[in-house]
């Protein structure tokens, strides 16, 4: 749990791992120890990363749980560690472990909700037959009411996405729809085995195995769209070369992942800064986004509270 803390906090307030120069850049103080005492100041990159697969390692030693009972499917088990060495390992562009860790996973756990059945069941369900962790509840009720998904981001659910109308309410009189993945305890999922169909397809991409990527690709395409879209969608996966694949992929993602905490990490990690700012502005033109923007900064209660993080305040683009 505390490499996942760590890992969630060093993308919030960190470079991106694969960014030029991220690695000796500040970002978030590694908390180790219980002391209370202790003045901590801010640790590079690199450090927090290290720290973390360190931290995955033990738990790989220690985690012997295969699965939990519903009611603790809050807790890590043994596909957890496998499912957060593969995000991490992603995050870092390092893809052969990123695929290892994948399909380790994938090996014991890969049934996806088809949806083209019904009655249908949200995938980010705790009790969906691809949760693998269902810990945290990404958006509560309040978030949930107030959150409008913008029609630069619904357009990109084409003709015959079943997830279209499983995952958004109906639009009203304006168009504009509310997401149906969360405000309930019931919507908790940390890591699910969609997700991984997702990295395996990512990373065997960026390594030149496009059969492997393709395949994964497809195995969730054929459960999300219907019979007659997913005709087409193979048919147009199946000759896409590496650079189209890989778009593919990451759009695919997008739609599969909507609301679930992963966008905002995929686009830093996935675009330059300017090229982030142009994303928030299209999907709200109102917005005046600085490239800096991109990393929250340490908050400043806790810069006040420790003198060595007053002049590390660095942020993503400055």
């Amino acid at each position: 749990l505390r490499a996942y803390l760590h890992f969630v906090l060093v993308n919030l307030h960190g470079q991106p791992y694969t960014k030029s120069g991220a690695l000796n850049s500040k970002s978030i103080p590694l908390k180790l120890d219980t002391d209370l005492e202790k003045t901590l100041g801010r640790n590079t990159v690199e450090e927090v990363y290290t720290s973390i697969l360190s931290d995955i390692e033990h738990a790989r030693e220690l985690i012997n749980k295969e699965k939990w009972e519903t009611v603790f499917s809050y807790r890590f088990n043994v596909l957890s560690v496998d499912a957060l060495q593969s995000r991490v390992s992603l995050y870092m562009g390092a893809w052969p472990k990123c695929l290892e860790s994948a399909e380790a996973v994938l090996a014991k756990k890969s049934v996806l909700v088809d949806m083209n059945e019904t009655p249908l069941a949200l995938p980010n369900h705790f009790e969906s037959v691809e949760s693998i962790t269902a810990l945290e509840q990404v958006m509560g009720s309040s978030v949930n009411n107030a959150v409008w998904v913008p029609a630069t981001f619904l357009a990109l659910y084409q003709e015959g996405d079943k997830r279209l109308a499983a995952y958004f309410a109906a639009p009203d009189e304006n168009g504009n729809r509310k997401s149906s993945k969360g405000g309930k305890r019931e919507f908790s999922c940390t890591f699910r085995v969609g997700e991984l169909y997702l990295n395996a397809a990512e990373a065997a991409a960026n390594m030149d195995k496009l059969p492997h990527a393709r395949m994964r690709l497809l195995e969730l395409m054929r459960k999300r769209y219907t019979p007659e879209a997913y005709a087409k969608k193979e048919n147009a996966v199946n000759v896409m070369d590496k650079n189209a694949l890989i778009s593919e992929i990451l759009n695919e993602r997008a739609r599969e992942l909507a609301f679930e905490g992963h966008r905002w990490f995929d686009l830093t990690r996935m675009c330059t800064p300017q090229e982030f700012v142009s994303i928030i502005k299209a999907a709200k033109p109102e917005s005046t986004p600085k490239e800096y923007h991109v990393k929250f900064p340490i908050p400043q209660r806790e810069i006040d509270l420790s003198q060595n993080m007053i002049t590390q305040n660095e942020g993503y683009g400055q």
